[in-house]
């Protein structure tokens, strides 16, 4: 019954959030529905929601901002070190 598919497959479910909302009949068919699917693929499946993309972006830049910031700090610490330079050799 179950027949993989050739290439890595992943499905996404979107709007997670709207889904919640759903009567829990039509929730629990629709689940069992998309697991069968993958499964008979050898697929992943993934829910998110909007608010998870959100976090997700906003974690990213933090660490953008947080990287830069320490090869700032490393850079200021060796000149403030380096007692015999000048600051800006």
């Amino acid at each position: 019954m179950m027949d993989p598919f050739p290439i890595p497959l992943v499905i996404i479910g979107g709007k997670y959030d709207e889904f919640q909302d759903f009567d829990s009949e039509k929730r629990k068919i629709i689940c069992k529905t998309l697991r069968f699917v993958a499964h008979s693929h050898g697929a992943h499946l993934q829910v998110r929601n909007d608010m998870y993309i959100f976090l997700l972006k906003l974690t990213s830049l933090l660490t953008f901002l947080l990287q830069h910031l320490g090869h700032l700090i490393s850079l200021l610490l060796k000149f403030i070190k380096s007692y015999t330079r000048i600051l800006l050799s």
